[in-house]
Formats: structure tokens, C-alpha cells, sequence
């Protein structure tokens, strides 16, 4: 008799949670997850790891299309932003430029081109 009271309990609980508000507390907490894997919290850098966060961060990207089913344009606005932010941050932690800058060290410039030679000058005493 107590496993079905806990049983029905437990599906009470569920269904009083929708799952747009489950979608949105799951992203939630893997934004704060993926912050604290790349150190970006205070007191966090030792809990930082690459491989942690680079998942966080393709979670919530997988979860995108679906928060754009049922959230106002405003929100997925800034959950891409967020998405964003957290591929930069990611790309510095492991040492990767951001995507769509530029290198760091300029190319090297090319040769100065041959010096044009010196024509020669018609003068009294000859050819200078």
C-alpha cells in the first residue's frame, strides 16, 4: 500500500510540472553547469573541465529548437545569446581562437619587390 501511495504521489508531482517549465529549468541548470565547468564562477575554477562543459553547452544547444515551440522570440533570442557566450568562453578555456576572428599574429609580409635597374645616362664622357 505505500509503494502506491508513493507511486501516485510521485505521478502527481510530474504531472503538476509541465513540460515546457521542465524544458526551461533543464536549461537553466545546464547554463549554471556549463558557467561553473569553464571557471567562470567565483571560487569554481577548480571544478573547471572542458569535456563537462563542452556537453552542458550541446545540451542546451539540442534543446534550442524545442524552447522555439513554445517560448516568445525574446527568450530564444537570448538563450542563443547565451549559447554564444558560452562557445566563446569555451573556445578561450581551451586555448581556441573564437570563431570568425582573426589570427592573432599578423601573415608575414611579403618580399620588398627587386630594386627597378638604374638606367643608363648619356653624358659627354660616356655612359654613367
Amino acid at each position: 500500500m505505500d509503494e502506491d501511495r508513493e507511486t501516485r504521489a510521485a505521478i502527481e508531482e510530474l504531472a503538476s510540472i509541465g513540460a515546457p517549465q521542465l524544458v526551461v529549468s533543464t536549461i537553466s541548470t545546464l547554463v549554471n553547469l556549463a558557467f561553473v565547468r569553464l571557471g567562470l564562477v567565483d571560487g569554481a575554477a577548480e571544478h573547471a573541465d572542458a569535456r563537462e562543459a563542452a556537453v552542458a553547452i550541446d545540451a542546451i544547444s539540442a534543446l534550442l529548437p524545442v524552447v522555439e515551440r513554445f517560448a516568445p522570440p525574446e527568450a530564444t533570442d537570448e538563450l542563443r545569446g547565451t549559447v554564444a557566450s558560452l562557445q566563446v568562453a569555451f573556445a578561450r578555456a581551451v586555448g581556441a581562437p573564437p570563431p570568425g576572428t582573426e589570427p592573432r599574429t599578423a601573415p608575414p609580409s611579403p618580399p620588398p619587390p627587386p630594386a627597378p635597374e638604374r638606367p643608363k645616362i648619356w653624358t659627354p664622357r660616356g655612359d654613367v
